[in-house]
């Protein structure tokens, strides 16, 4: 957060000193109180904000974050948070205006207005993992999302689509498949074909509804 104060806390300017008077000896660098005092506070503050944070796993985090679309269905991604805090966010949409004849592509950045296409600090959210078993999901959700991009799948309005890269991106990531919304549009689509394996098990595909997902379309058009 921005270091804020009022006017009243502002440093006042010190009074010109006689040319005779021997300049002070700088303060001792350990000593951060003298450190800032010397540099005046915001100069202080601005320094320690460029310095990197301490990592700590248990900063580590994984959100699934929802907005809604134009036409009223709710769109999600997916917010990873690293050891030092830094928040990165994972989206897919389609590689044309309109979605039509297009192709799924992902996308992913610092999670800011000005890095990330759906940056949205009232979005809804859900999270999936925190702590230790959130550690290093980042670089798989970003492994995940170039493999889906290259695949060339084609975008759906009701799945694939956006929504169900989330659910694809969640479960290949050993992430659990949470939504902060009930029965987003895609949820349940298949990403992918059946592989042989799943086919001689009868199974479907990647995706598919699981004890945690909520199926049925959601609203009038996916993202």
């Amino acid at each position: 957060m921005p270091f804020e104060r009022t006017s009243e806390d502002a440093p006042r300017r010190r009074a010109p000193q006689p040319a005779k008077e021997p300049a002070r000896p700088p303060a001792p660098l350990g000593d951060m109180r003298a450190l800032a005092s010397a540099m005046g506070n915001q100069q202080f503050a601005r320094m320690i904000a460029r310095e990197p944070a301490a990592e700590d796993p248990e900063r580590c985090a994984v959100d699934v974050c929802a907005v809604p679309t134009p036409l009223g269905a709710m769109h999600l991604f997916i917010v990873y948070t690293n050891e030092k805090g830094v928040q990165y966010g994972f989206r897919a949409g389609p590689d044309l205006p309109g979605g039509i004849l297009s192709y799924i592509e992902g996308s992913y950045g610092t999670y800011t207005a000005e890095t990330f296409q759906d940056f949205d600090r009232q979005a809804l959210t859900v999270r999936a993992l925190s702590g230790n078993a959130a550690q290093g999901k980042g670089s798989l959700l970003s492994d995940e999302l170039i493999r889906v991009t290259d695949a060339k799948v084609k975008y759906e309005w009701f799945g694939p689509n956006s929504n169900t890269v989330v659910s694809h991106l969640l479960t290949t990531c050993g992430i659990p498949r949470v939504t902060p919304v009930s029965a987003p549009v895609g949820w349940d689509a298949k990403l992918f074909g059946p592989t042989d394996e799943e086919r001689q098990n009868g199974r479907g595909g990647a995706e598919g509804s699981g004890p945690e997902g909520n199926g049925g379309a959601g609203g009038a058009g996916g993202y």
